[in-house]
């Protein structure tokens, strides 16, 4: 019998993966998931946004762009370098209004104004434009065209704003960790059960090993002293 060919399912971005929301996975790029013994291998350190084409390389990692969107959008910033600036600007800002928006929901405290109106000022300026197979949305191909890069991260913050997956997000309470994260399942605590979680069950796994040799400790001090005791008692019976 010939094998059916089966479409393999895209792979989803790790870090994506483990926020559970676009505007999740750009916040926590602004903050390293673990101290200074992460290891780079499982936990991304900070993405550092210099650069128009950094922000667009974070886009094509999360598979917001393609190829054909990178490029163009490469071109329009080479030939609209002070808008490139300015977009990079505004999407590190709107990356440490994401972070204090969410953080805020996790403590049950309500975000800053100036938060909320940097998010709002980062909502799609697309239009609707016919095509040949139907309606399609397109940023052009002037300055405003760059809003590709931060547009789909701040319409996924106002998705998951409105959303009843909000009570869902959480913060890693591992040290010297801050990620944000989807918790679907009411047991998952860690951002990774890879890093902070194993981590968490190292220590807890070293403290069960003090606590038996504690208690081992105390055992035989236990029986020293019932054996100095019982001698004690002897002693005295054989002299009275």
């Amino acid at each position: 019998m010939p094998k059916r060919n089966r479409k393999k399912a895209p792979e989803i971005p790790r870090e994506l993966d483990r926020a559970g929301a676009l505007c999740l996975a750009f916040s926590n790029s602004g903050t390293p998931r673990r101290d200074g013994r992460r290891q780079a291998a499982q936990a991304p350190a900070r993405v550092e946004l210099a650069t128009f084409a950094d922000l667009v390389a974070w886009g094509r990692r999360m598979k917001v762009l393609d190829a054909t969107d990178s490029k163009r959008l490469l071109r329009i910033a080479a030939e609209q370098p002070g808008e490139a600036v300015t977009l990079v600007v505004q999407a590190i800002s709107l990356r440490t209004a994401l972070q204090r928006i969410f953080a805020a929901h996790v403590r049950r405290a309500k975000p800053k104004p100036e938060d909320l109106e940097r998010l709002n000022a980062s909502i799609t300026k697309r239009r609707v434009v016919l095509a040949t197979d139907g309606y399609r949305a397109d940023w052009g191909e002037g300055p405003d065209a760059l809003d590709r890069t931060v547009a789909p991260i701040a319409e996924s913050a106002l998705d998951l704003l409105v959303s009843d997956q909000l009570a869902k997000v959480q913060r890693c309470p591992g040290k010297g960790c801050q990620q944000l994260f989807l918790s679907h399942d009411p047991r998952r605590v860690w951002c990774d059960a890879n890093t902070c979680g194993s981590r968490a069950k190292g220590k807890r796994y070293q403290q069960f090993l003090k606590n038996i040799a504690a208690q081992d400790r105390q055992r035989r001090q236990d029986e020293r002293q019932e054996w100095m005791a019982q001698r004690a008692k002897d002693a005295k019976s054989a002299t009275s």
